[in-house]
């Protein structure tokens, strides 16, 4: 029905982190960390991975200074996991994710947003592994962090609802995925500094109407989420090339095959123009 996606469901195709001038990591002592941990931040944003994780792992070297259950320890491992499963080691990215889970964990109230964050993290790799009942109690227990947090309008938030949706989805709950992407989309409408791509939500929860046979109703979605991914990454991009090789399948499976490959050609062009 859909081609299965790479590692890029971390935030779902936009990235959502947290600043290491937050919270307890922002300490006046350890300027070149934090010099390493913003230049791995930049290069990670710009889809830099290998560059990232050199900042990253030479932020480690130094973050080794620090007490053994140090924050800044512990939220420097999470951004190199971070690099790990966008370059599908993730068996090294679930290790490093879940010792830091400890760290915060044990931290209490001074480490419950780099907790939220990191159970997101991991919950997307247990939805990409198929582990949906595991990823959805992960999504949930960040998602109430968050609102302790009094963050349930952060993008986080919402990354939560789109994994906990995708992963109801995965696993046939269609009603309670559905009800779930309606959430979202009313919550983002209004939205229109957020980072959030609205494309690639609509483009998944199209797939609902595809399972069940509602092909007209997943061939609209499917150009709103278009335009919509147009607007927001420009035509020139992955996600819509992503997009356009669904509605091209869509598209074949309505027998208008002439449409469908033309939308095929012009996927195959953006990829190799952003090779």
């Amino acid at each position: 029905m859909s081609r299965r996606r790479p590692m890029n469901l971390i935030a779902f195709g936009w990235f959502v982190c947290l600043s290491v001038a937050s919270s307890v990591l922002a300490e006046e002592n350890d300027p070149e960390w934090r010099e390493f941990m913003a230049l791995g931040d930049q290069s990670f944003s710009h889809s830099q991975y290998k560059m990232a994780e050199e900042n990253f792992l030479e932020a480690h070297r130094l973050a080794k200074d620090f007490p053994e259950r140090d924050l800044r320890r512990a939220y420097t491992a999470v951004r190199i996991a971070d690099v790990y499963a966008r370059d599908d080691r993730r068996a090294k990215a679930r290790d490093l994710y879940e010792k830091a889970i400890d760290v915060f964990t044990e931290a209490q109230d001074d480490g419950l947003e780099h907790l939220a964050y990191t159970l997101k993290q991991l919950a997307d790799l247990d939805s990409f592994e198929g582990k949906l009942s595991t990823a959805i109690d992960r999504y949930r227990r960040s998602k109430r962090i968050l609102t302790v947090l009094e963050q349930h309008e952060s993008d986080n938030f919402t990354a939560c609802q789109f994994g906990i949706a995708r992963a109801e989805r995965l696993a046939g709950q269609l009603t309670e995925a559905e009800k779930d992407f309606h959430d979202i989309l009313a919550r983002l409408k209004d939205s229109q500094k957020s980072p959030v791509n609205t494309g690639e939500i609509l483009a998944e929860y199209a797939n609902i109407p595809w399972q069940k046979g509602d092909l007209p109703k997943t061939d609209q979605l499917l150009q709103e989420a278009y335009r919509q991914a147009c607007a927001k990454r420009g035509e020139m991009h992955r996600e819509v090339a992503d997009i356009l090789v669904r509605r091209s399948q869509l598209l074949a499976q309505m027998h208008r095959f002439d449409e469908s490959k033309k939308l095929a050609e012009r996927s195959q062009f953006i990829y190799r123009e952003t090779h």
